[in-house]
């Protein structure tokens, strides 16, 4: 399956309206992330991007998806409902099908808005709040205590596999930590609610590919959890 880059313009005011519609907006979901996540399924359903990213003061949304811009517009044209259809910019849907095969050696710069959380029994925890619960554990060593920011480099650099990237620089470019509201689908409402905690981190990391088809398959996953809610998306960038 080739993935494709898509792009698409919404119109603020129709969003808002949509989320408002389907009780969205009580979320504390000041990102958008489940706004996004809920409108894209209302769209494009099983074809949505995923992962995507959503630039919050352009009101663009950029997302990778294994069907190509013109079938999602088509479809979305003859299926989505109407309410969410209106909130979509007429024409502003556009894509490109990305590179098939990725040059073994070629350097990258990767732009991530990640959510740096870890799993212990089934429960997810902010990784440097997780840090700072080893370090209390172990006595509360000055010196020792955990650094967010490092905390996070570390978190991501987990993510990654050394055999299909080498990263040569990062850096946590901004972070903030937060609780939300996220919402649950299920059978018969797709808008029942949780509460997770949610801590955001934006990377910028230049990188050489080892494994073309492992890259591939990274893109098209994205790094870290809740990539269905904004977060995890690899923006692309040539390295400097």
């Amino acid at each position: 399956m080739n993935l494709h880059l898509v792009r698409m313009n919404l119109h603020r005011e129709n969003l808002i309206r949509f989320a408002r519609k389907h009780d969205l907006l009580a979320s504390r979901d000041d990102d958008f992330g489940y706004v996004l996540h809920a409108w894209l399924k209302a769209m494009f359903a099983e074809a949505a991007p995923k992962p995507f990213y959503f630039d919050t003061r352009h009101i663009v949304c950029y997302g990778y998806s294994g069907t190509d811009a013109e079938t999602l517009a088509e479809n979305a044209q003859a299926f989505a409902d109407p309410f969410a259809h209106r909130v979509l910019v007429a024409d502003s849907l556009v894509g490109k099908p990305m590179p098939q095969q990725w040059r073994i050696g070629k350097r990258l710069e990767l732009h991530v808005r990640a959510c740096p959380i870890t799993r212990k029994g089934g429960t997810e925890k902010d990784a440097f709040l997780r840090a700072l619960d080893r370090w209390t554990e172990k006595g509360e060593t000055p010196d020792e205590k955990p650094v967010r920011a490092e905390i996070y480099r570390q978190w991501f650099e987990e993510q990654i596999d050394p055999g299909i990237l080498l990263v040569e620089h990062l850096a946590v470019e901004g972070m903030r930590a937060r609780g939300a509201w996220l919402r649950r689908s299920r059978a018969s409402s797709p808008f029942g609610l949780r509460v997770i905690e949610r801590p955001e981190a934006h990377f910028r990391a230049v990188v050489t590919i080892r494994n073309a088809e492992g890259f591939a398959n990274l893109l098209k996953r994205g790094i870290g959890r809740h990539r269905s809610f904004g977060f995890g998306m690899i923006r692309l960038m040539p390295a400097t």
